[in-house]
């Protein structure tokens, strides 16, 4: 059993994670979603949410933004992150448990190369490289 939160915006994951207080919660066994719920998470300090969700037994957390500071802190709590992904909640997490969240489908804006599936003018972009390496592990 795995269980998953995604920050919520709209119905869509929240732009960043730092400053979300809403997430959607999924309890998740091979294909198939056992329990959803919404999570109001609301405290001063991002370090708090993360203790929150730590004590709620959060396995993943699959987001867009987030700060290397609080990303951090999620990998040092064992918590797994997946960042950098945008879209409707109920597609990405249909998309996760079927192990069907394409990097190309789901990934945060932001390079106009990465579109195109050029490299910059230096190699690839970076941030691009470091989303793919986080989903091979």
């Amino acid at each position: 059993m795995k269980r998953i939160v995604l920050p919520v915006f709209n119905n869509r994951i929240a732009p960043l994670f730092d400053v979300a207080c809403c997430f959607a919660f999924f309890e998740t066994e091979n294909e198939t979603i056992l329990k959803q719920d919404m999570l109001q998470i609301s405290v001063n300090n991002p370090t708090d949410k993360i203790h929150e969700l730590q004590m709620r037994g959060i396995d993943l957390i699959i987001c867009s933004a987030i700060s290397k500071y609080l990303m951090d802190i999620i990998y040092a709590r064992g918590i797994e992150l997946m960042p950098g992904i945008i879209g409707d909640v109920s597609d990405v997490i249909q998309a996760y448990i079927t192990d069907s969240l394409r990097i190309d489908q789901y990934a945060m804006p932001g390079c106009k190369w990465r579109k195109k599936g050029h490299g910059c003018r230096h190699g690839r972009c970076p941030r691009y490289s470091e989303i793919l390496d986080l989903y091979k592990q």
